[in-house]
């Protein structure tokens, strides 16, 4: 098989995979990454084959396998790794913790949050940290924590100018408030998710 075969197979199995996740098909866009990924092993395209083991982290975490999908970031994590791609690597990272909460191990969720704080400048990056450090909170009943998290997120948005980021965030803050019963706080921040969306508009 020359290389534009194997590019033009490989390039139709990941969009009938995309395809498949848009229509809710996530047996479908199972099979279609995984066979990109055989593929992938095959002729050694390392950095290719670390992106899709995260595709199919993705769709396995919406099949609900937790810890299938973990043990397939992992995987991709080695990869890029070894490549020294560092930020796939802190993507991954991200996703590892992402899962960790979902299985509810959410001390080994904060630890590696913590840890990549030390490692990215990135603000938009910083921003992905605290909203996932908020969950770990919220769902440890720690609210202050919770609070300064999510806070501290909405300020990495705005400061990466992440628009869609940032009115997602201020919704999650404003849900945040109405459970601790400040609605003059959840208030302010719908506001601003208006003031934000007709500034887009004009």
């Amino acid at each position: 098989m020359n290389k534009n075969i194997i590019a033009d197979t490989l390039m139709n199995y990941n969009k009938q995979g995309v395809l498949a996740l848009s229509l809710g098909d996530y047996e479908k866009a199972l099979e279609c990454f995984k066979k990109s990924y055989y593929i992938e092993s095959e002729i050694k395209l390392s950095q290719e084959k670390g992106k899709t083991l995260i595709n199919i982290a993705n769709t396995m975490m919406l099949l609900n396998k937790p810890e299938q999908a973990l043990e397939t970031a992992d995987e991709a994590l080695d990869i890029f790794k070894q490549l020294n791609y560092k930020q796939d690597y802190l993507l991954t990272l991200l996703l590892i913790a992402n899962i960790q909460i979902h299985l509810k191990n959410f001390k080994q969720s904060e630890t590696i949050l913590l840890k990549m704080l030390k490692e990215t400048l990135q603000n938009n990056v910083k921003g992905e940290i605290y909203l996932s450090l908020h969950e770990v909170y919220l769902k440890n009943k720690e609210n202050y924590q919770a609070q300064e998290s999510i806070t501290k997120a909405i300020q990495y948005f705005d400061s990466s100018q992440e628009k869609n980021k940032l009115t997602q965030t201020l919704l999650t803050r404003a849900d945040f408030f109405k459970t601790i019963n400040r609605a003059d706080l959840a208030a302010m921040d719908l506001n601003k998710v208006d003031y934000l969306s007709n500034e887009v508009t004009l």
